[in-house]
């Protein structure tokens, strides 16, 4: 299986992010370390067997400057 499967989309106004959607092939993860990766996707943690997939979506509120403040709606 391919590594690092995903698909996703950018909300914008005006060059100015608004929101975030991804999602996410679970299997796909890698972070580089096996060992991490075979924790990663055990049940303790994502337990990929019943999760296959993963969804975030995040709204950007409350800028100021460079920071801003995102939730998950």
């Amino acid at each position: 299986m391919s590594r690092r499967q995903f698909s996703g989309t950018i909300e914008e106004d005006g060059g100015v992010v608004e929101a975030v959607h991804v999602d996410l092939d679970v299997v796909s993860l890698h972070t580089g370390s096996d060992q991490r990766d075979g924790h990663l996707e055990s049940a303790d943690f994502l337990d990929i067997g019943a999760n296959a997939k993963a969804s975030v979506a995040l709204t950007i509120s409350d800028r100021t400057g460079d920071d801003f403040v995102a939730s998950c709606p």
